[in-house]
């Protein structure tokens, strides 16, 4: 048995040292060894506390920042939050690498070290894989939201770009391309 963690975050833009997280979204489930869900969904949230002097604008307003952003948890309490949660855990996202980047400088920077598996996983190649055993031709540059519609995973179903909609959306997408077939 082991636990896979859903992620998505929302920056202030995408230098991984100008611009920083404001908002987190965690969604986590015990699975067994054949990557099935053992247990319900447990999910987490939070708001953290940015400085905005670097900040791009067109970022800002893609996520809704300044409609959703509220009451951040205070930078330490996250993280001792979010290390024990992920502890051990598979992350798993699209573009997931973008994500656990981030969350690890926060993490060292608060003295802490990351505990979740060094293996993430990103659901994009999960579903590039799924279409090709299917035979379903799919040639770059593809969108994570065409490849989602090609497995009937409908992408308009999620708010996106906000961190509880897009890690929702890799978490279905994860549970169909995983989901036990006949051979």
């Amino acid at each position: 048995m082991s636990r896979a963690c859903f992620l998505d975050t929302e920056t202030t833009g995408l230098h991984p040292t100008l611009h920083q997280v404001w908002e987190v979204g965690l969604i986590c489930r015990e699975v067994d060894d054949e990557g099935r869900s053992v247990s319900s969904d447990d999910e987490f949230h939070w708001f953290l506390p940015v400085d905005l002097t670097y900040a791009d604008p067109f970022a800002l307003k893609l996520g809704g920042f300044y409609e959703r952003w509220k009451d951040p948890t205070m930078m330490s309490t996250f993280v001792e939050q979010f290390v024990e949660f992920t502890a051990d855990a598979t992350m798993i996202g699209c573009v997931v690498s973008f994500d656990v980047s981030r969350l690890e400088t926060i993490i060292r920077g608060e003295g802490l070290l990351p505990r979740w598996d060094y293996h993430i996983l990103d659901v994009e190649p999960l579903m590039l894989g799924f279409l090709a055993h299917r035979g379903t031709p799919v040639t770059p540059p593809w969108k994570s939201v065409d490849l989602s519609s090609s497995i009937g995973v409908d992408p308009e179903r999620y708010e996106k770009h906000t961190a509880f909609g897009d890690a929702r959306w890799a978490r279905d997408i994860y549970d169909v391309v995983m989901a036990p077939r006949e051979v």
